[in-house]
């Protein structure tokens, strides 16, 4: 039997869709090309912020009731959060009392928890420390370079990407927990101070993210890590836009 996955998509004007699936990258691209749902279609900006496992069929269309009934803060707090509590026989979401409660066996048959993930260097050393940050660097900036949608973006760097890769590899080292590398050579990190000066919108954020998401296809990394990171790195990818 398959598992189903609930996923959100930030499409438009901010606005996030819910809906649930047994392939995530294959209804992604159908929600692209407009052969998804009705509401997707005719829309120009898809940015995956979140998938999770919740298990068969009728768990997942429980969680997808759930999770819609939730206020937008409520919903974009669980997604920065990086998992959504889901109880494993209802689907309904649990409160902090039932989260301590329930089995860790039956919350990993629901879904590998990916809070550790944030804790100490855990992610640090899930992306391969220094050698493995080095490498998804070098292949989102292959990304940059190749897709056409990230013209734009990468016409906001210089010729000479080698300082614009060092200050990302430095940054993601200390950001996944690892060595604070980037505040060594160039200080104290100030993402909006440092963009400041650039023109970038919703669909420059969202180019920035395609291209992380090329290159995590190039990376040997868990597949819950790579959603992982592509909730979290939407934070400071936000934090740059400098217009609506």
């Amino acid at each position: 039997m398959a598992d189903w996955f609930l996923y959100i998509i930030e499409t438009d004007g901010q606005r996030l869709y819910t809906g649930i699936t047994t392939d995530v990258p294959r209804r992604f691209e159908e929600h692209k090309t407009g052969k998804g749902a009705r509401f997707m279609r005719g829309r120009k900006t898809f940015t995956l912020r979140h998938q999770q496992k919740v298990g068969n069929r009728s768990l997942a269309s429980k969680a997808e009731y759930a999770f819609k009934q939730l206020k937008r803060s409520e919903k974009l707090y669980w997604i920065h959060h990086g998992w959504i509590p889901f109880h494993p026989e209802t689907g309904k979401l649990m409160s902090e009392l039932e989260i301590s409660g329930v089995n860790m066996s039956d919350t990993e048959q629901q879904t590998k928890d990916p809070r550790p993930y944030g804790t100490e260097d855990a992610s640090f050393q899930a992306a391969g420390g220094e050698e493995g940050i080095k490498k998804l660097v070098d292949a989102f900036y292959q990304a940059m370079d190749t897709l056409p949608e990230a013209k734009r973006i990468r016409d906001m760097h210089d010729e000479d990407l080698t300082v614009s890769a060092d200050k990302l590899y430095r940054f993601l080292c200390g950001w996944l927990g690892g060595p604070k590398l980037f505040r060594e050579k160039y200080g104290p990190i100030a993402i909006p101070r440092a963009h400041g000066h650039l023109d970038i919108g919703f669909e420059d954020r969202d180019a920035w993210m395609r291209c992380m998401e090329e290159a995590l296809k190039t990376q040997d990394y868990a597949e819950d890590f790579n959603a992982y990171l592509m909730t979290q790195l939407m934070v400071p990818a936000e934090r740059c836009r400098t217009r609506d």
